[in-house]
């Protein structure tokens, strides 16, 4: 017997998702409150990504893929990068009050938007290489090269967050001026998302090999993530700054989104 829905919509979903925006909202509300000069909608905005896709995940994956993908994401990303401010190995820089409360130097909310964009890496580059959301691959060499093309499709959506974050909202702070890099971002901020993110995707991937199949799923619920991601670069191109960054995501954002929804609409057959 079907479930009970709401104009269509499941019961059980309407309400997670209700439950997950109440939720963000509390978490975004007790963290601006605690850091005068904090912008609450960049806050509820990391926040609530950060949980909607770890539902979404949870849903497509399965939960035992799901929570240890969000403990290697958020985990991993705030002690890498607590590590990264305080021995400022790379170029030194540090945050500023715009994104709330800071804890060992970096704003909690920060793992949320790396898991949102994480989570969207990894689906998009299982639809381009697997044909499917889900990544069986056995193979050690094959993990790693799915693991680097998670860093880089990462990576690429930096070239137009970084410069935008620092010119519009001064969320944080190059303290180099003189350092090498691109539109005022150093290059060595761009090695260590590509080392970061390869950490964590190669870390998950191999972890996945040993976890019970994933269910099964619907194919535009599976996109879902693609177009989250593909919506966030043409937003790169609608707002960018500094003007020129605008001119990047077709070219980069753009081409990764297309070529993952091409490979999902080739493969109705294999789709529950």
């Amino acid at each position: 017997m079907p479930g009970r829905t709401f104009v269509g919509i499941p019961l059980h979903t309407l309400w997670g998702s209700i439950g997950v925006v109440v939720l963000a909202l509390a978490t975004s509300w007790g963290l601006w409150i605690l850091r005068p000069g904090a912008v609450f909608g960049l806050i509820f905005g990391n926040v609530l990504m950060g949980l909607a896709a770890l539902a979404h995940a949870w849903l497509l994956m399965g939960w035992p893929r799901a929570w240890r993908f969000f403990a290697l994401g958020v985990g991993l990303t705030f002690l890498l990068e607590a590590l990264s401010v305080s021995t400022q190995l790379a170029t030194p820089y540090h945050y500023t009050a715009v994104l709330g409360p800071q804890f060992l130097g970096v704003p909690p909310v920060v793992p949320f938007g790396w898991f949102t964009m994480l989570y969207a890496s990894h689906v998009l580059v299982n639809w381009i290489l697997e044909g499917s959301p889900h990544s069986r691959v056995q193979s050690g060499g094959r993990i790693v090269v799915m693991a680097l093309a998670t860093a880089l499709t990462m990576t690429i959506w930096d070239l137009t967050l970084d410069p935008y974050m620092v010119g519009q909202w001064k969320a944080w702070v190059w303290e180099s001026a003189s350092a090498p890099g691109f539109l005022g971002i150093p290059f060595a901020n761009y090695l260590s998302w590509l080392e970061l993110t390869f950490i964590v995707s190669l870390l998950f991937r191999l972890l996945e090999r040993d976890l019970p199949d994933p269910p099964p799923f619907k194919r535009a619920f599976a996109l879902a993530p693609v177009c989250i991601y593909g919506l966030i670069g043409f937003s790169g191109m609608a707002v960018g700054t500094p003007i020129e960054t605008r001119m990047l995501p077709p070219f980069t954002m753009g081409i990764a989104a297309l070529a993952a929804l091409a490979r999902g609409l080739q493969h109705r057959r294999e789709v529950a």
